[in-house]
């Protein structure tokens, strides 16, 4: 992780509180508890997220971490291709700093 990159903090970050569910399962478990954010990886395989989207439908945001799943590992210490944020605070820091990111 490059000193100043605020997207992988505030992912680590969300990590670190306890509100990250890491993984495919975890994800579609946090998913039917009210997850209000799903995050996959730049290098997440197309059918993970495909999957992902479908069990998301209408109800939750799924986005594109413009970082892979190395870069992810380096920063919060997990890898993971796909990952369900449960607190809509730190959702909205991830999805604040996404937007900055991409200027």
């Amino acid at each position: 992780m490059t000193g100043n990159d605020r997207l992988l903090s505030a992912v680590a970050l969300c990590r670190r509180a306890g509100k990250l569910a890491i993984g495919f399962d975890a994800t579609l478990k946090a998913l039917n508890q009210g997850a209000v954010l799903v995050l996959a990886a730049s290098d997440a395989a197309a059918r993970t997220v495909q999957n992902v989207q479908r069990a998301c439908g209408a109800h939750t945001e799924i986005l594109r971490l413009p970082r892979t799943q190395a870069q992810i590992e380096q920063a919060t210490g997990r890898k993971f291709a796909v990952a369900a944020v449960c607190d809509p605070n730190l959702a909205r820091l991830i999805q604040q700093n996404i937007k900055e990111d991409a200027k």
